[in-house]
């Protein structure tokens, strides 16, 4: 009987301590979203964007293939709006997209 006790103190004291790290990942979870509203853009939505009007040319990684590479370009947000919606060079101005999503879109290629 006494081993029973002893086991299950010892199972519930495990799995209490498991819920910790629960509530630590949930607080990394409500951190990173914190993220997304600091940066002023929403990540997903922006991805979406790049998906439909970029890849092709800027490439999945964002690396450059018939167009520059978009990582650590040192454009700010107002830079690369302006480009998106008049063009440079041989880019089209990216009519396509709405001006709420080129503002959610520059946000986040400034940041990358």
């Amino acid at each position: 009987m006494k081993r029973f006790l002893l086991i299950s103190s010892l199972l519930l004291l495990v799995s209490a301590c498991s819920n910790g790290d629960q509530a630590e990942e949930q607080e990394t979870r409500e951190t990173e979203n914190e993220n997304i509203v600091i940066n002023d853009y929403n990540s997903v939505a922006a991805e979406e964007s790049y998906q439909q009007s970029c890849i092709h040319c800027h490439g999945d990684q964002l690396q450059g293939l018939s167009g520059p590479a978009l990582v650590d370009n040192g454009l700010s947000p107002e830079s690369i709006k302006d480009i998106l919606e008049n063009g440079r060079g041989t880019m089209p101005a990216q009519t396509a997209l709405s001006e709420d999503e080129m503002d959610n879109l520059s946000n986040w290629l400034a940041d990358q």
